[in-house]
């Protein structure tokens, strides 16, 4: 397993809301790697009081797991719905979900996030937003991927635009380049390019993460720097979102 940096340990240690960007980070350095041969079998009897600090350190110091039949219905249950505790629990399920003898940690949550629960308010869809990069976490069938893309595009996708938006994300680093369209045009959004690619979501007031979530996704799928920046102005903002169109373009044509 890669280490999790420094950085993520501290962001960890912030307060609620403020845990959950820094899970995005850990889920990613989760990835499979040689399990230790005396694995875990139940996380600590306080996993969801201890403090953010120390919860952090446990997470970064975490081998893959393999949790025992007590432990990990109770996870499971703690990992749906919102808040910390349940983002705590997504993070000790996706650890194990990278052993490739684990259960299908990834049916969990995209079951999950089929649930289409919008949050109780701002800021608390951070578990939820783990759930689907936690996703990359292990190969997803043919099917699972059609019911991934159902919660980005189509006739009812996910409530919330921030988990619709790491879903698409995820697809995309999966080569599913049919998100792409959608994630450009969240870059769109709040610009006067907006009238010919309109919004499907209710307006938000804050784009800025979303955005920025948009745009890295992009560029690492073309494997350029990410030179967007959600304060920028409104041509800027243009530019960057046909400059992404363009080179999709280019990149499908090029295959062919």
């Amino acid at each position: 397993m890669r280490p999790i940096s420094r950085l993520q340990s501290l962001a960890l240690a912030r307060p609620w809301p403020l845990l959950w960007p820094a899970a995005l980070l850990i889920v990613a350095c989760a990835g499979p790697g040689q399990p230790s041969k005396d694995c875990l079998k139940a996380p600590p009897s306080d996993w969801a009081s201890m403090h953010s600090a120390e919860f952090a350190t446990f997470v970064r110091d975490l081998e893959q797991p393999l949790w025992d039949s007590t432990a990990r219905p109770a996870l499971l249950e703690a990992s749906l719905g919102f808040g910390e505790r349940a983002l705590r629990a997504t993070l000790l399920c996706a650890h194990e979900g990278a052993r490739d003898e684990a259960p299908r940690i990834s049916e969990h949550f995209l079951a999950s996030l089929e649930r289409r629960q919008t949050p109780p308010s701002r800021g608390e869809s951070g578990n939820q937003i783990t759930q689907a990069a936690a996703l990359l976490l292990r190969p997803l069938t043919p099917d699972q991927s059609v019911r991934l893309m159902a919660l980005v595009i189509g006739s009812d996708p996910h409530p919330d635009l921030a988990v619709r938006v790491e879903c698409a994300c995820t697809l995309l680093a999966l080569k599913e380049t049919r998100v792409a369209p959608f994630l450009i045009r969240v870059l769109r959004a709040r610009t006067p390019a907006e009238k010919t690619n309109p919004p499907d979501w209710p307006r938000i007031d804050t784009l800025a993460w979303v955005k920025h979530r948009a745009s890295r996704s992009l560029a690492e799928h073309l494997g350029i720097p990410d030179a967007f920046r959600p304060d920028g102005s409104w041509q800027h903002q243009i530019d960057e979102a046909l400059k992404y169109e363009r080179l999709l373009v280019e990149t499908a044509g090029a295959r062919h």
